[in-house]
């Protein structure tokens, strides 16, 4: 499915307005259009949402979005003299923030939501944060988070961020094909390289009826890992993305975050599952932490579809991006 609908939630912010920039070089590259949706909270009529669609809105964007901000610095302002000739709609959504993103992507067909995961001082107009980390639980397509400073931006077009290497942490499982296949759409959009990551974790088996449980071979599983990962590295490669594989033992969300930090990834693709409630808080959430901490933007890829929970190696390795 090719990218043809971009919704960028935004509340003005700095950290919007960047997100925007990954949306302006999408929709440039893809010819897909943007869907700009201010959110405000704090209109009386809440369930309402308004819609005004317009073919040139550049000068209106502009004069209407960026100048009121104060928390702008300097080095923030934008020049949108040359941003993308496409439709672009904006949208007023007056409902609670997270419910109003979902509920439009749902209704417009929405292929990829751009947001920042922080937004503007104060409860009632920040659209991120809490709100980004709803929105990649609750919505049906990618979304892609970005911190305040994420990603390389080409200091001649501030609003273009450049993106020269995809992390894509991977456990493994039946839904390991569906990230790397997102990966690699963004690796030709951006004309970007690709590392496959995958963490083999430290698992604790407890005894069983007072007999140890016996130690795992690590060794095994990583030869394993490494041969899966090899196969879709070499598919990568024939299509023309240079690919690197990566297998590692340690924590799942630390050693991607330590990843994240030390090569500054232009964009990272990670699989969640999206479910809530009990399972979730059990399991917990890596692909939740990597969201929250990360300074590289993130795109999650729902993959809770039946039977995605099964990893192939479920007998030797946990599954490290478990969201459930």
């Amino acid at each position: 499915m090719t990218t043809q609908e971009i919704l960028v939630p935004t509340d003005g912010s700095p950290t919007s307005v960047r997100a925007l920039g990954y949306a302006a070089v999408l929709a440039e590259r893809t010819g897909a259009r943007i869907h700009i949706v201010n959110v405000d909270e704090r209109e009386p009529k809440l369930s309402e949402v308004i819609a005004i669609r317009e073919s040139d809105i550049l000068d209106d964007l502009h004069a209407d979005l960026l100048p009121r901000h104060d928390e702008f610095e300097d080095d923030e302002e934008l020049d949108l003299d040359d941003f993308p000739e496409q439709t672009i709609q904006r949208t007023i959504i007056c409902r609670s923030a997270a419910e109003g993103i979902v509920t439009y992507a749902n209704e417009n067909d929405i292929d990829i939501i751009i947001m920042g995961t922080h937004g503007r001082s104060g409860f009632e107009r920040a659209v991120m944060g809490s709100v980004a980390e709803e929105v990649v639980r609750t919505a049906s397509c990618p979304v892609l988070t970005a911190c305040p400073r994420a990603g390389d931006i080409d200091p001649t077009h501030p609003i273009r961020p450049e993106v020269a290497t995809i992390l894509v942490p991977v456990d493994l499982s039946s839904a390991t094909e569906e990230v790397i296949e997102r990966a690699a759409r963004a690796a030709k959009i951006f004309n970007a390289s690709v590392e496959l990551f995958h963490i083999i974790e430290r698992v604790s088996l407890p005894p069983a009826y007072g007999v140890g449980a016996p130690a795992l071979d690590t060794e095994a599983i990583e030869r394993r890992a490494h041969k899966f990962l090899e196969e879709q590295a070499s598919a990568l490669e024939n299509s023309g993305i240079s690919v690197r594989v990566n297998v590692q033992s340690g924590h799942a969300a630390t050693s991607i975050l330590e990843r994240v930090e030390s090569d500054r990834p232009g964009l990272v693709v990670i699989g969640t599952h999206g479910f809530r409630g009990i399972k979730r808080a059990i399991l917990g959430s890596v692909a939740e932490q990597v969201i929250r901490h990360a300074e590289s933007p993130v795109l999650t890829i729902r993959t809770d579809h039946e039977g995605g929970e099964e990893s192939r190696l479920r007998t030797t390795t946990s599954s490290v991006l478990s969201d459930e």
